[in-house]
C-alpha cells in the first residue's frame, strides 16, 4: 500500500508539473502575443504619423502653387495693361484717331475714313490742314 501511496504522489506531482509547463508554455505565447500586438500598434502609429506629415505637406504644396498662380495672374494683367496702353499709344502717334470725329464713326464708315485720312497724310504732309474742314 505504501509503494502505490507513493507512486500515486509521484504521479499526481509529475501530472502537475506537466500542466505547470503547459501554463508556462501559455503565457510565453501570450507574452509573444502581446509584443507583436504592441509591435502592430506601433507601425500603425508611425504610418499615421507619416500619413499625417504627407497631407500637410500636399496643403503646403498646393498653397504655394496657387500664390504662385496668382502672381502669374496679377503678371499678366499688368502686361495686357501695359500692352493696351501701348497700342492707344500708338494709334495715337498714328495721328488718325487724335480726330474725335473719327470715333463717332461706325465701324466701316471709321476704316475708309482712315484710308482716305491717311492718303491724304501722304499727300499733304500732315492732317493739320484737315482740321477746319473736319464736319
Amino acid at each position: 500500500m505504501r509503494w502505490e501511496g507513493v507512486r500515486l504522489l509521484q504521479h499526481q506531482q509529475q501530472l502537475q508539473q506537466q500542466q505547470q509547463q503547459q501554463q508556462q508554455v501559455q503565457q510565453q505565447q501570450q507574452q509573444k502575443q502581446q509584443q507583436q500586438q504592441q509591435e502592430q500598434q506601433e507601425q500603425q502609429q508611425q504610418e499615421q504619423q507619416q500619413q499625417h506629415q504627407q497631407q500637410q505637406q500636399q496643403q503646403e504644396q498646393q498653397q504655394q502653387q496657387q500664390e504662385q498662380q496668382q502672381h502669374q495672374q496679377q503678371e499678366q494683367q499688368e502686361q495686357q495693361e501695359q500692352q493696351q496702353q501701348q497700342q492707344q499709344q500708338q494709334q495715337q502717334q498714328n495721328g488718325v484717331l487724335s480726330h474725335r470725329w473719327l470715333l463717332e464713326l461706325p465701324p466701316q464708315a471709321k476704316d475708309s475714313a482712315v484710308s482716305c485720312l491717311r492718303w491724304i497724310e501722304l499727300e499733304r504732309g500732315s492732317l493739320g490742314l484737315l482740321v477746319g474742314t473736319s464736319r
